[in-house]
């Protein structure tokens, strides 16, 4: 993997984590998940700019200046990989010690949209089974880490692909 990956992933997973706790407080209060929402990936785009950074540092300082695609965008997998990984651990941590109402407060919110929305009885019926299901699979571990990590994986990818073909530099004509 690599120092590059590691380091940067690191930072950009002590970003989003440290993002999220702190933001937990707005939107919490009143339940706001889509202020939350918002919040969440917005703090996972400015934590994952480290992707740029880490692939760029990886050209210029370790390759001469030069890195191709998939040079670039394998290690901006690693370093979401890491970032990833830590922000798994973060929710996890948090939702053990704080949040374990987590999903019967956010399938209120769901069902409580769905109503505002102008649902029939018949589609709250349907959301409200849909939600249920949801939490009892919450509650299982292995789920819960994958749901957490389907957040801000596909960020990471996107930032990943993004920032490899801006950097990419081939040496071929040198």
């Amino acid at each position: 993997m690599g120092r590059i990956a590691l380091v940067y992933g690191l930072v950009a997973g002590t970003v989003i984590t440290v993002i999220t706790y702190s933001t937990l407080p707005i939107w919490q209060e009143d339940m706001n998940f889509e202020l939350g929402e918002i919040l969440g990936y917005l703090g996972m785009f400015v934590s994952l700019i480290s992707i740029f950074v880490g692939i760029k540092s990886l050209r210029d300082k370790q390759l001469g200046g030069y890195i191709s695609f998939k040079q670039a965008f394998v290690q901006g997998l690693y370093i979401t990989l890491v970032a990833s990984s830590i922000y798994v651990v973060g929710w996890e941590i948090y939702f053990n010690t704080s949040a374990g109402d987590f999903m019967e407060q956010y399938s209120t919110y769901i069902i409580d949209e769905a109503r505002a929305n102008g649902a029939t009885e018949e589609e709250i019926t349907s959301k409200t089974e849909e939600m249920e299901s949801m939490s009892e699979l919450y509650e299982i571990a292995p789920i819960r880490w994958g749901m957490t990590l389907l957040e801000i994986l596909p960020v990471g990818v996107i930032i990943s692909l993004i920032s490899a073909l801006i950097l990419k530099r081939d040496n071929s004509s040198s």
